[in-house]
């Protein structure tokens, strides 16, 4: 058993979720076609963002990021697996987005910025699935964009950092998540917020002569 599919399986091991209509979103790391599988035997509806290296994804289903065949903004293409209830879904936003699940998306729409809109919010083709992926995920997406902009990762020949300071970047954003809801009228943005935390602790908030 993989790495990934691992934490999924002890997961759902204990059975109180088989055959009840729970629905299991996971992120690129976790989804596979083997995690819809566990999914549909234990009777779990399952799916997410999967990476396009995963064992068993069509090719002809996987929008290329860059080149000639590069898609249109809102272009969406779905595939089935013969014999099992496993779907395959490609959209084209700013860059493509690859899904699995083992239940049938539908065509729909989302608010975004477009180019072909004169750069305005307005609806875009799309799948049933990113609405639901997004509001199942709740903000642990969100979480990795706002901890991505700022990070702290470091290359080094010891591996303890690595550990610590992804978990320092969730900790700064968690607190000025805290530190809005408590002052409604003097919100920070993430930069504001760590420049505020870094100085004094830098103790670069003297002038010196």
């Amino acid at each position: 058993m993989s790495a990934t599919l691992y934490p999924v399986h002890r997961l759902v091991a204990t059975g109180d979720y088989d055959d009840q209509n729970y629905l299991l979103w996971t992120d690129n790391w976790y989804t596979s076609l083997e995690m819809c599988h566990l999914c549909t035997t234990r009777k779990i509806h399952g799916g997410g963002t999967v990476k396009v290296n995963r064992k068993g994804l069509p090719n002809d289903g996987i929008f290329p990021k860059k080149g000639a065949r590069k898609r249109v903004k809102g272009d969406v293409k779905c595939m089935k697996k013969d014999g099992e209830e496993i779907y395959f879904t490609a959209w084209q936003d700013n860059k493509p987005v690859h899904m699995l699940s083992t239940f049938k998306p539908y065509l729909g729409k989302i608010l975004r910025k477009s180019a072909a809109l004169g750069w305005k919010r307005g609806e875009l083709e799309s799948h049933t699935l990113i609405p639901a992926y997004n509001h199942g995920m709740g903000g642990t997406d969100l979480m990795d964009q706002y901890n991505s902009y700022y990070s702290f990762e470091h290359k080094g020949v010891r591996w303890t950092h690595r550990v610590i300071t992804p978990f320092l970047g969730v900790a700064i954003i968690n607190a000025r998540i805290l530190f809005n809801l408590c002052n409604p009228t003097h919100k920070l943005t993430n930069f504001e917020y760590i420049d505020h935390v870094v100085k004094p602790l830098a103790d670069l908030d003297k002038s010196y002569n």
